[in-house]
């Protein structure tokens, strides 16, 4: 169509309704929708690959002198874009001395977020096209896809080579080869070594297919590539954003997560290998991680239950949004996305920005793509108001099914309208029923086939049916959607049987399933019908299909076993409402024999927090422990007794702050801060004055000595009365955020924090300090953690306790406008790992250990001898502490920590103050120190680079050359007992060589290495 025959009736300015006429000029008016006629101009620019926009963006970061931003954070490692790039140069170069060459198809099986990262830019480096797989689909599945996509090779990991089907494709473990990897150059491909580019295929995605077997989408560059520009210009990503990343690479929605992000400089913060996020377990991962922008499908979104206050960026899409939903996720500033698109458009074609109160559509083509509203049975666009077939041109049209013509052919249809910047020269039948309505914007009203979304997944119902029909002994099947309760869409299979059989097993049929069927692909009731409804067309008529009653696993073959406490009562009839049962065997398994999927777990842990005085479940747990019998025992475990978390626990509702009360309390901790500081810094400049009276410097010796012991008493005792004025003994309860008993605990917190005794951590001094604050502590416990308890009063530590480095267990938590603040309770010969959290109401009993970089979350307990691991944490089979016990004598302790206490008070203290006292006073005489004598600027200079520069090259002399000394008096591998000399000699290499500055200065860079 030439562009004159275009009609210039546009609805608005976001988005233009076209009329255009079909060659045939049919009597109906036929109408493409699509943006304004700039935005239809192609992104794309000749050449352009996936891999190129990505080393694109890592320059243009590069130049802005933000070479140290993060491409990823798993909060156990975080890769910038620079070394995510660094790391896929790397594995290509491995690939291509493998043999891996451009135009290969090469399969990434990976459950780890970062391999799958560097992976899927390895072979785009290399020219290659990437198929992704799931570590959760079947066998069958997984050989099926690898065939029929004609992959050379899969790169995986060696933990996951057990999924993977007898086949002859060349498996590459790639954490077996790290070494191998990590010795190739890191820089990126040259010109000479870059292969020629084959053919333009990006990657393959496979969808659910109605012949029983999944079919390939094929998406190249250009199709691709334009999107990722045109997905960056509108969407709204910052380069400051953290964005949860949650899909799995087999889905092309997680292109949403992880490309669009890259293109405008985010971070990615993917969810944790192998876990089920859902529900409060994601809320809790989201707060924690600070995530700002979020990917998702609604069901998922329905899971949440609290507030995402960080969250700005929000998208759904893959099923419909209900408006309720909408309705709740909308805040003053969070953008709130619905997008639509098949995987046959290129992720994505539509979207639409959401507002409350107005009505939930799949909004209007993306720029570059256009829409047209289709007659089902003829050649021809329909005109607004018509409900018809949606369908979808642009350069975003996939370039069709692989191996597959005849599908190819039936939805990749001729562009017979014409339609401007479609070079593909097709439009995409969609399947999906749809109408413009009077504002422009795509009514969605269902499905035209058999094809459904549930929970985002694309499933063909007459995949499930194909693989049904294969089942020894099934006549004709059906499967069809069911809802048994709002917002849960399950799958229900309807079948008949052959004259010549007499009955199935719905367990075996689900067991036949499973071996060929991704697991959201399986259906959860199965009805065996007389006779299957039909309609005249001899189709089966769905409309007319029972009711279905039969989840699977609940019928007479499952013994009930009633509950035996309180506990199990509590969680089956949770449970049972969740599921829509009367009652629930406690010893029956949940997912096998009960029928629950990740969805009804997460919507049974919400139910558990919201209806019953139980302490939280995450969704692991329940995987975990899958029978009511070992999920109550597990809470018991966790616990100290039943009786403890079987008492509520009052926990206010949440709050917010007035502006007053804001205010007032900032007011209230300015003064107060200035008043103490003040105070302390009265007391330092009547010493100073005092101290330089003395005569020689025998005398001044002897006042500094005298004035920073009093001095350093002062600032350690002073906090230990204020604690006992201000909040005299401290006890479990809720103080209100920004009121003036909250100012009480922050200046109490801030005098523990902030209190010199931290320097005595791993010293006999530190436990007696605490147990003046009123902390409980036995005999012979080691600290090492800098990190004080502010409400020492709630503090137990038994006999013989070793708290490691970077250790938190404070006594109180902030959460919904309140701190509370609660017991902490450790045994007696008990070890606690580095990096570690104990909340309140936490107990530790004697023997137990927690794992390094572990959370002991509340109302948990680690029982006698148990070792625990893990956030939160669960039970090990290891022992952390691995070196017996060593004898120390109490005179050993005693004089250890009186001698520490002397060297600090006494020796290293008053150095400063009698230098002060030596060369301030001669300085003063000369009247410099006076800004109208431009002495005093020329003085400032050089006092300012001689200390900075002199303090940091004599702390590297020292660094440098003392600790090796020091060393020649440390055995390697060789246990020395506390409190000793090689304990002294230990702690002092630690303090030498552990200096801010100095790590500050040469981390993340070269010098690191050297120093």
């Amino acid at each position: 169509m030439a562009p004159d025959e275009i009609s210039e009736s546009s609805v608005d300015t976001t988005g233009m309704l076209t009329e255009v006429r079909t060659a045939e000029a049919a009597p109906a008016e036929s109408f493409l929708l699509l943006q304004s006629p700039h935005d239809q101009e192609v992104r794309w620019r000749p050449g352009e690959r996936m891999e190129t926009l990505f080393e694109e963006q890592c320059d243009t970061l590069a130049r802005e002198g933000r070479a140290d931003q993060l491409a990823v954070d798993t909060g156990n490692r975080t890769l910038t874009y620079a070394q995510l790039d660094a790391m896929a140069n790397q594995l290509a170069r491995y690939l291509m001395a493998d043999g891996a060459k451009a135009g290969d198809r090469i399969a990434l099986l990976f459950d780890q977020a970062i391999w799958s990262y560097a992976a899927m830019l390895a072979v785009l480096k290399i020219r290659a096209a990437y198929v992704p797989l799931d570590a959760g689909f079947p066998p069958d599945r997984i050989d099926y896809i690898m065939e029929d996509s004609g992959c050379s090779r899969v790169l995986t990991l060696n933990h996951l080579v057990n999924v993977l089907p007898e086949t002859d494709v060349i498996a590459l473990t790639l954490d077996t080869e790290v070494p191998l990897i990590k010795q190739l150059p890191s820089s990126r491909l040259g010109e000479h070594e870059k292969p020629e580019p084959v053919e333009d295929l990006a990657y393959i995605i496979y969808t659910s297919g109605s012949t029983g077997r999944p079919k390939g989408v094929a998406i190249e560059h250009p199709s691709i590539c334009n999107f990722l520009r045109v997905a960056a210009e509108v969407y709204g990503y910052r380069s400051d954003d953290r964005v949860y990343q949650g899909l799995t690479i087999a889905f092309d929605f997680s292109v949403e997560e992880m490309w669009v992000p890259w293109m405008v400089g985010a971070t990615l913060v993917p969810k944790p290998s192998s876990a089920s996020m859902l529900g409060a377990d994601l809320e809790e991962y989201l707060l924690e991680n600070r995530i700002t922008a979020m990917c998702c499908v609604p069901t998922l979104l329905a899971t949440i239950e609290g507030e995402l206050p960080d969250l700005r960026f929000l998208l759904v899409s893959g099923e419909a949004c209900p408006r309720d939903l909408a309705e709740r996720w909308h805040l003053p500033g969070r953008r709130f996305l619905n997008v639509y698109g098949p995987t046959e458009a290129t992720v994505t074609a539509t979207m639409e920005v959401l507002e409350p109160g107005k009505p939930i559509t799949l909004g209007q083509p993306l720029p570059t793509y256009t829409t047209m509203i289709l007659d089902p049975d003829e050649p021809r666009a329909l005109a607004p108001g018509e409900m018809g077939e949606l369908g979808i041109a642009g350069i975003g049209v996939a370039a069709g099914y692989l191996n597959n013509p005849e599908k190819t052919s039936q939805v990749f249809i001729d562009d017979f309208l014409d339609i401007p910047n479609n070079p593909s020269g097709r439009i995409y039948r969609s399947g999906d029923l749809c109408r413009v309505n009077e504002s422009g914007e795509i009514e969605y009203f269902g499905r035209i086939d058999t094809q459904v979304k549930i929970r985002g997944y694309r499933i063909e119902l007459s995949e499930i049916e194909s693989v049904l029909l294969q089942v020894p002994g099934i006549a004709q099947a059906v499967v069809d959607t069911h809802e048994p309760a709002p917002g849960m869409v399950e799958l229900a299979a309807f079948y008949t049987l052959r004259s010549d059989v007499l009955s199935l097993d719905p367990h075996a049929i689900q067991d036949e399933l499973r071996d060929r069927l991704p697991g959201y692909m399986v259906p959860a009731f199965y009805e065996q019908l007389e006779t299957m409804p039909m309609l005249p067309s001899d189709k089966a008529d769905r409309k007319n299909l029972p009711t279905p009653k039969n989840r699977l696993g609940v019928a007479t073959d499952v013994e009930y076993v009633a509950p035996a406490n309180g506990t199990e009562e509590a969680l089956a009839e949770q449970l049972g409402s969740v599921l829509g049962l009367d009652r629930v065997s406690v010893e029956a398994h949940v997912f096998e024999e009960l029928g629950a999927n990740s969805l009804t777990i997460a919507q049974f842990s919400a139910a558990l927090r919201r209806e019953t005085d139980l302490p939280p479940l995450g969704v692991q747990d329940i995987y975990q422990h899958p029978t009511i019998r070992e999920l109550a025992a597990a809470l018991a475990t966790g616990t100290s007794s039943v009786v403890e978390w079987a008492e509520p626990y009052d926990v206010p509702s949440a709050r917010r702050a007035t502006t007053f009360d804001f205010v007032l309390c900032g007011i209230l901790q300015a003064v107060v801060s200035l008043a103490y500081s003040g105070a302390l810094m009265f007391v330092l400049v009547a010493g100073y004055e005092w101290v330089i009276e003395g005569n020689g410097i025998l005398e001044l010796w002897l006042r500094s000595v005298g004035f920073t012991v009093g001095f350093f008493l002062l600032v350690c005792l002073a906090p230990i009365a204020l604690k006992w004025m201000v909040i005299g003994r401290w006890k479990e309860q809720h103080i209100r955020i920004w009121s003036l008993a909250y100012l009480r605990f922050w200046f109490v917190k801030a005098l523990v924090q902030m209190n010199p005794m931290a320097v005595f951590v791993g010293t006999p001094v530190l436990p007696f300090y605490l147990r003046l604050m009123g902390a409980k502590i036995g005999s012979n416990v080691t600290i090492m953690s800098w990190s004080l308890p502010v409400c020492t009063d709630l503090l137990t530590i038994g006999d013989n306790t070793v708290i490691h480095k970077e250790s938190h267990y404070l006594g109180y938590r902030a959460y919904q406008g309140w701190i509370q603040t609660g017991r902490v309770t450790i045994g007696r010969n008990a070890h606690v790992s580095e990096k570690t959290v104990l909340d309140i109401h936490t107990t530790m009993e004697d023997g137990a250990q927690l794992g390094h970089a572990s959370s002991l979350q509340r109302l948990q307990t680690i029982p006698a001898g148990e070792s625990w691991y893990g956030s939160p944490a669960v039970p090990a089979d290891v022992r952390f502490q691995r070196v017996g016990p060593m004898p120390t004598s109490k005179l050993q302790r005693l004089f250890y920590g009186l001698s520490t206490l002397v060297t600090n008070a006494a020796v290293f203290s008053p150095l400063p103050l009698l230098l002060i006292a030596l060369l301030l006073p001669p300085y003063l005489d000369t009247g410099h120190l006076n800004p109208a004598n431009p002495a005093f600027f020329v003085d400032l200079a050089l006092v300012s680079v001689i200390l900075v520069i002199g303090a940091l090259l004599l702390a590297l002399l020292v660094a440098t050359t003392i600790p090796r000394l020091l060393y020649l008096l440390i055995t390697p591998g060789k246990a020395y007992p506390l409190y000793g000399l090689h304990y002294a000699v230990h702690r002092a290499i630690f303090f030498l060589t552990d200096v801010f500055p100095l790590m500050h200065i040469t981390a993340d860079s070269s010098l690191v290495v050297h120093y």
